[in-house]
């Protein structure tokens, strides 16, 4: 709660501090629980009216100061016993409870012994307080009069999913998915880097060699080179490198967008890197910070090590082989937002291509990046060449919509960096930009690939890479 801002994320705290203390009152005998309530009636009662925000932080810092006051109490008095009836399905549980504050009493399983077994610990005089975590679907006459005993039953299935949920969706997961296989020493042949183009347009299981894609919506030319280098630290036993790019790519530097700098340099690179390029860095977020409701949201910080919860679900969720998941889909990521491109009407088409091509046209006058990114390029290619490492640039492809839009001039400027470059350097040269082999079907949006076009085009990798 501490470092909250807003008045609304603080009326959010107040909220679930109001609901925990309803469904608490076994806490009344605490004269630290009787304070805290003290603390947050006086907080409603004066914000129901007009209030000063100076007086209100004051009263909601005096909250938390008696909320750490009763957390102490509880961590103190109550080493909380936990138990677990059933089975652990996504392996979080065992390794991930606050051994300063708990007890793992064990897995049971649903039947008459287990529970005659757990009925009896929990009767025994000198436990003070049990949590049950139980992941059972048919509750039994008997499993039901043993909930009773309980201080606390929390279900398995609710946990698992708030978990999974507020990773997924609320966290930071560009940041864990680039800070976990930036490091992960694969035996993955290929190497991928680049913008959102190579994120989409690539089928990693679809590869005749592993691969491993570190590419990232918004990733330029600057933060590919940072990532290459620093993943080659750990996989040493990468052949090929592709980087993945757009006609408009020595144009776009993440740094001096402002919009897009906020979110992507503060939450996932700076973080990483410590380096944010031409962007001044105020406040970078790494933490998932998850919400959980009533009860278990105090519960949570009082038996779960953080630390260790967080890396378990990281690597749940997280796998190496793919930024795509069960939990994460192309479709999610959409410009189109819930529309499909086959939905929609040619007038609606062109309308949105012009918009999104214009949009990176915007882009021409950044002469001086074009020049900075000309040099970043070049060293990359330098430095894998240095280490034999084969580079592959990739241009990806885009819709008739798009392309009709696109100003020629990136081309030109393009092939004029690219024409340089192969006077001096060793690399392959991909254009698949405004190839005849791809269709509507094979795009999400106007400049993305869907799954299909993504197979399309690792097809066609596989062919080149099978000549070099």
């Amino acid at each position: 709660m501490v470092g909250l801002s807003s008045d609304e994320e603080i009326f959010s705290c107040i909220n679930i501090l109001v609901e925990f203390i309803i469904g608490s009152q076994k806490y009344l005998m605490y004269q630290e629980f009787e304070q805290l309530t003290e603390r947050v009636t006086t907080f409603i009662e004066y914000c129901n009216g007009e209030y000063t925000r100076e007086e209100m932080i004051s009263l909601y810092q005096g909250v938390i100061f008696k909320c750490s006051e009763f957390y102490q109490v509880l961590k103190n008095e109550h080493r909380i016993n936990v138990y677990f009836l059933g089975q652990d399905n996504q392996n979080i549980i065992s390794k991930c409870f606050h051994e300063e504050n708990t007890v793992f009493k064990g897995f049971f399983s649903n039947d008459k012994s287990s529970l005659l077994f757990l009925k009896g610990m929990v009767e025994k005089p000198e436990a003070k307080y049990h949590v049950l975590i139980q992941n059972v679907d048919d509750v039994s006459e008997e499993l039901a009069g043993l909930l009773t005993s309980f201080d606390e039953v929390i279900s398995y299935k609710k946990l698992v999913r708030e978990l999974i949920g507020n990773f997924v969706y609320y966290s930071n997961y560009d940041y864990y998915y680039l800070s976990k296989n930036i490091k992960e020493n694969t035996d993955s042949e290929i190497l991928a880097a680049g913008s959102s183009y190579s994120m989409f347009g690539l089928s990693e299981r679809s590869f005749d060699k592993s691969v491993l894609n570190l590419s990232l919506a918004s990733q330029d030319l600057y933060y590919s080179r940072k990532i290459v280098k620093e993943a080659l630290k750990y996989s040493r036993n990468i052949k090929y490198c592709i980087i993945g790019m757009s006609y408009y790519s020595f144009h776009y530097d993440l740094s001096r967008s402002k919009k897009e700098a906020v979110n992507r340099i503060n939450k996932v690179y700076y973080p990483i890197f410590k380096d944010s390029h031409h962007f001044e860095v105020k406040d970078s977020v790494t933490s998932s910070d998850m919400n959980f409701d009533n009860n278990l949201s105090f519960l949570y910080h009082i038996i779960f090590n953080k630390i260790k919860l967080d890396q378990t679900i990281i690597d749940a969720v997280i796998v190496h082989d793919s930024y795509f998941n069960n939990n994460i889909n192309r479709e999610l990521f959409s410009l189109l937002g819930n529309i499909r491109l086959e939905d929609m009407d040619l007038s609606q088409k062109v309308a949105v291509g012009q918009q999104r091509a214009e949009q990176h046209n915007q882009l021409l006058v950044h002469n001086e990046t074009v020049k900075e990114n000309t040099n970043v390029l070049k060293n990359l290619i330098n430095y894998l060449n240095e280490e034999r490492i084969t580079p592959v640039v990739v241009a990806f492809p885009a819709t008739e919509y798009y392309q009709n839009f696109f100003d020629p001039e990136f081309k030109t400027v393009f092939y004029e960096v690219m024409n340089s470059l192969a006077n001096t350097h060793i690399f392959k040269l991909v254009d698949l930009f405004d190839s005849d082999d791809f269709v509507e079907s094979d795009f999400l949006d106007m400049d993305h690939l869907n799954e299909k076009g993504a197979i399309k085009v690792t097809n066609m990798l596989n062919i080149v890479l099978d000549s070099l």
